[in-house]
């Protein structure tokens, strides 16, 4: 099946791409800057809106997926259309000959919050074709705008003021289970020409969204009752806490207003999900395994989707973290043997440079936890354990290893290596990842981000001072 879909450099739209590649399904890509896919494969094409807009480009497709500007995470995200409607995605549905179009909104969707569900249906049936309205009010998955407005109020507020409306009834769905019902949907006849709400039988509200996250990531949170409404004051604090703009944070607030006074009327959802809602926040936290895509697409470029990071599918964090890398580029001839040097941490090597501060670090957390383990191997597996560290990822074909410091730490840390096979050749890159604890992780990286800094450029000399002796191609 071959797939338009829009707003594809958006967090949806890259994930739902990814997933239909690696089912095998060929995909149109519509985006406002191609720039941002960041991954490549045989049946994708990637063509932003302007070529279509000057160029007339005609496309052909057998279904096609319109997303939502307001659950996009990009510079164009939730931007307003003052392009006289040049760009219509309908539009472009028809001309491809498609036959279904599914769209898909969340609580962030200005034309959802206007029109309300079951209204918004009708507007989309234009065209030869059938369409079909889903929605899920919040989308569990780091990196989801509604996801992460949640994280950012908890993450950086100790005391919450929370107004009556934030008891409205919401539905909501983790992302993995979302990706298997689009897929399940998408060219099904059975779900043309109507209009489902997608999300868990269990309904919850936005206050208690907030108290499970913070549960699960052990944060002591004081919610404290607020009697009035408070529009327009909480849509400004919540721009500013949850970085995103003040029409959509007004907009969002006076849809769980409306959602809290007709509270008695809220349906169960047509299209129930089974992952409960600390379920899913552990997918999204990276916490538990995700959803396993185990088909392989053949051919050599397809490493580049297949490694590529859905966060929860190979648990490398990149939402709601700090992180400082270096790179440097590497000779072809040597990527063997930088290979064999990074399986060796953690026996002679140790971390190459500053191994008596590691040591140090890691004692003091013995002191504490009483854990320690060491490696005594010439070869690092997942799972392993290595000092103080934890191998998560160390995949030799697709030149990625990542390690999780088990330490006492007011957040939680990782060091990747990855080799990066670019256009210009190979690179080298070390990056620290920290994802912090609130108040006290944020003060503790500001801190060691320098430090930091400074020893993961050692670390990354070390590794390639034995490599780099001679004069290579460093390109392909």
């Amino acid at each position: 099946m071959k797939v338009i879909i829009a707003e594809a450099d958006g967090y949806l739209g890259r994930n739902i791409s990814l997933l239909l590649l690696q089912k095998g399904h060929k995909v149109i890509a519509v985006a406002n800057d191609k720039k941002q896919i960041e991954f490549y494969h045989p049946n994708l094409i990637v063509i932003e809106k302007e070529s279509i807009h000057h160029n007339e480009i005609k496309l052909k497709a057998d279904s096609a997926i319109n997303l939502p500007p307001g659950e996009q995470k990009s510079k164009f995200a939730g931007q307003k259309k003052e392009d006289n409607g040049k760009f219509d995605f309908n539009v472009i549905a028809e001309k491809s000959n498609v036959n279904h179009l599914l769209y898909l909104t969340t609580i962030l969707d200005k034309n959802f919050i206007e029109t309300k569900p079951g209204k918004a249906s009708h507007g989309l049936k234009k065209g030869n074709f059938a369409t079909t309205f889903l929605h899920s009010d919040f989308i569990i998955g780091s990196g989801s705008p509604s996801f992460e407005i949640g994280r950012n109020v908890v993450e950086k507020i100790p005391v919450m003021i929370l107004p009556y409306w934030v008891k409205a009834p919401c539905t909501y769905t983790g992302i993995d289970e979302l990706l298997e019902k689009i897929e399940k949907i998408c060219g099904n006849k059975d779900y043309f020409n109507n209009s489902y709400t997608l999300g868990n039988k269990n309904i919850i509200n936005p206050a208690d969204m907030l108290k499970t996250y913070a549960k699960t990531r052990g944060m002591l949170r004081l919610n404290i009752p607020f009697p009035f409404p408070a529009v327009r004051l909480y849509s400004y604090l919540l721009s500013i806490i949850a970085l995103i703009p003040i029409d959509q944070a007004l907009n969002l607030i006076k849809e769980l207003k409306y959602r809290y006074k007709n509270r008695k009327f809220q349906k169960q959802p047509d299209i129930v999900t089974h992952l409960s809602y600390s379920e899913s926040l552990k997918l999204a936290l990276g916490f538990t395994s995700a959803l396993k895509i185990t088909k392989k697409t053949p051919g050599p470029t397809s490493i580049a989707v297949d490694s590529y990071a859905f966060e929860g599918y190979n648990n490398t964090p990149v939402h709601g973290c700090f992180n400082t890398a270096t790179e440097k580029n590497i000779p072809v001839k040597k990527i063997d043997d930088l290979l064999k040097r990074i399986n060796s941490i953690g026996y002679n090597n140790k971390l190459f440079y500053t191994n008596w501060l590691w040591h140090f670090r890691g004692w003091t957390n013995w002191i504490i936890k009483a854990k320690i383990e060491k490696s005594d191997k010439f070869e690092i597996n997942k799972d392993d354990k290595i000092d103080f560290w934890k191998v998560h990822i160390a995949d030799n074909e697709n030149y990625h290893f990542l390690l999780y410091a088990d330490l006492f730490l007011p957040g939680e840390g990782w060091l990747e290596f990855r080799i990066i096979d670019g256009k210009k050749g190979y690179k080298l890159k070390l990056s620290l990842i920290f994802r912090p604890l609130g108040f006290s992780g944020r003060f503790y990286w500001l801190t060691t981000k320098l430090l930091n800094y400074i020893v993961l450029k050692k670390i990354k000399h070390s590794l390639l001072s034995n490599l780099l002796q001679q004069k290579y191609d460093y390109k392909k």
